[in-house]
């Protein structure tokens, strides 16, 4: 009697079957289904860019916002890192210079530090030039936006009466990613 007929890829049939499997797990692999692509593109950061400006201010006597914006928080996302920027100008008409302003940004509510105006003392009306920034962490989760706010105050509010020339613009960048 004869041998039995070898399986096909004689003694290597079970290696090469098993090589075909591993071939097509690593081609599924490399090929992403649609949820694995979603998952990929929802961790990918939102960036947004904002700006907010107002002309021919007048400061009041207390900290009072002169610029702002809002940044909706996109669907999915949990975390935004936030830098903002502010800068404003505004003319000393009555004191000579003998007065100064202050800035300051709030994201959500919370206030940085307070930035005092440089002086441009050579001109026949003092500018007081503001320039405040602020960056923070922010957990979105449970927010719809997060406002940011340019603030100013000045020592002497009779000082700084509204003028075509005074103006005060916020630029604010946010990323939003989630956890």
């Amino acid at each position: 009697m004869a041998d039995p007929a070898p399986s096909a890829g004689g003694d290597l049939g079970p290696l090469l079957e098993k090589i075909g499997k591993l071939d097509k797990r690593l081609s599924d692999l490399e090929s992403p289904s649609g949820t694995q692509r979603a998952q990929a593109v929802r961790r990918l950061p939102f960036q947004d860019f904002r700006i907010g400006q107002a002309g021919g201010i007048g400061l009041s006597g207390s900290w009072a916002t002169y610029a702002s914006v809002s940044l909706p928080v996109p669907a999915g996302k949990t975390r935004l890192q936030v830098l903002a920027i502010g800068t404003a100008a505004v003319l000393d008409q009555t004191s000579g210079g003998l007065t100064t302003s202050y800035g300051r940004i709030l994201i959500n509510g919370s206030a940085s530090r307070e930035f005092p105006a440089a002086k441009d003392a050579g001109a026949t009306l003092v500018n007081n030039v503001i320039t405040a920034t602020s960056a923070t962490e922010v957990d979105v989760s449970a927010l719809g936006a997060v406002t940011v706010e340019f603030q100013l105050q000045p020592l002497n509010p009779a000082a700084f009466p509204p003028h075509a020339q005074n103006f005060a613009q916020l630029a604010v960048i946010g990323s939003f990613t989630i956890a």
